[in-house]
């Protein structure tokens, strides 16, 4: 019977050990940090783009902020000024789909500037999962390839709309559909810096109504809108109406913007 249960309590600390990959480390600079999967592969290093879910909190898990959530996770270029050295060192320790708790001193984040939920010489905690470690050639390209294929999806819906309304649209050089229904006089608006006084509404494809100036005339300052109507704005004249289809990638992308689901083609 002792035989058994020292070889079951062998089997769980083997099987522990596995599951942390390799246990608690401190590095010089102070962070603490525990491995949770250790891969083989490559591990990041600055100059990489990164794909991953972070949370951080505090020591007794009041969470600050949490990519999980959403299962929004951040993709971003790792740049020795985008975290504090100490996180930076954690980072470094990993590989894409490993992940990790790291215990980062709070005064290496925020130096003397403390918020109130920290504690002088308190830690704050980090979870992470490396989801991607990649060129920034092989992110480029998966960025294009994720837009070509939102396009042809986007492409595809906004043609059958068309047909379905018998509309006779044209295509600006940004891709952009158009009907200009009245030309308008004088010049065209130019520039991302104007303020365009205009009565609009803004629907789905299935015509559902987002948002509208009801039937009022608003200042819409242009640097602030998607590129989409920016630049369907550019070829209507002072007086003039129209009609705008813009693609998903030149709205707002795969963003959800209050009712207005993620990769919506909009009609304005």
């Amino acid at each position: 019977m002792k035989n058994i249960a020292l070889s079951l309590m062998l089997f769980a600390l083997i099987f522990t050990a596995c599951n942390t990959g390799g246990g608690h480390t401190k590095t010089a600079k102070g962070l603490e940090y525990t491995l949770h999967t250790k891969s083989n592969g490559p591990k990041a290093k600055i100059g990489d783009y990164l794909t991953l879910n972070m949370q951080y909190a505090t020591e007794n898990d009041s969470i600050i902020f949490s990519s999980y959530r959403n299962n929004r996770p951040l993709s971003f270029k790792f740049q020795e000024t985008l975290f504090k050295g100490a996180l930076n060192d954690g980072i470094t320790q990993m590989a894409a789909g490993d992940s990790a708790t790291l215990l980062v001193p709070a005064d290496s984040i925020y130096g003397d500037r403390l918020p109130n939920f920290v504690k002088k010489g308190g830690k704050i905690k980090y979870t992470i999962s490396l989801l991607k470690v990649q060129s920034e050639q092989e992110y480029q390209a998966e960025v294009e390839a994720k837009k070509k294929a939102q396009d042809d999806a986007d492409a595809k819906l906004i043609n059958e709309y068309i047909a379905k309304n018998n509309l006779k649209m044209e295509t600006a050089p940004s891709g952009v559909r158009y009907s200009i229904t009245k030309p308008g006089t004088g010049a065209m608006p130019e520039g991302n810096n104007l303020v365009v006084k205009m009565k609009y509404s803004l629907t789905l494809l299935d015509g559902k109504e987002v948002e509208s100036s009801k039937g009022a005339a608003v200042e819409m300052p242009m640097n602030r809108q998607v590129k989409g109507l920016r630049d369907g704005i550019a070829l209507i004249k002072k007086g003039g109406k129209g009609k705008l289809i813009v693609p998903s990638t030149l709205g707002y992308g795969e963003r959800q913007r209050g009712s207005l689901p993620a990769n919506s083609v909009l009609v304005y």
